[in-house]
């Protein structure tokens, strides 16, 4: 019973480290996202004031910020998906436990005549 209460709490633990890190990393890619509308707005006004170079430039920016996106988005998805097998691990843990204290609590105790004569010091 304790291993199972010890092994809840480590699991709860590392389900609130990931918890908070694909709460940051939604939060960077917002910023991403934010990044590259900038980007495009920029870019399509150099386009509209003639600089080439400097609209080639912001293209650039804007293709390389896309790939941290999608370097980012992939991040999402899998520690989603960690942080769902984490808390149906936890729940399925927790539901085992529970019907582990119920199991103990409906068992009869065991009289201490029988544990006596069973080890023999009666």
């Amino acid at each position: 019973m304790n291993i199972e209460r010890m092994e809840a709490e480590v699991l709860r633990e590392k389900l609130g480290e990931h918890q908070l890190k694909l709460a940051r990393t939604i939060s960077q890619l917002q910023l991403v996202e934010n990044k590259l509308r900038d980007l495009q707005q920029r870019s399509q006004r150099a386009s509209a004031n003639k600089q080439p170079a400097y609209e080639y430039h912001l293209r650039m920016k804007h293709s390389i910020t896309g790939n941290i996106k999608i370097a980012y988005q992939q991040y999402v998805t899998k520690k989603a998906v960690e942080v769902r097998q984490m808390e149906e691990a936890l729940v399925t843990l927790l539901q085992r436990q529970q019907e582990n204290e119920q199991a103990a609590q409906e068992m009869p105790a065991e009289p201490a005549v029988a544990v006596a004569r069973r080890e023999g010091n009666m």
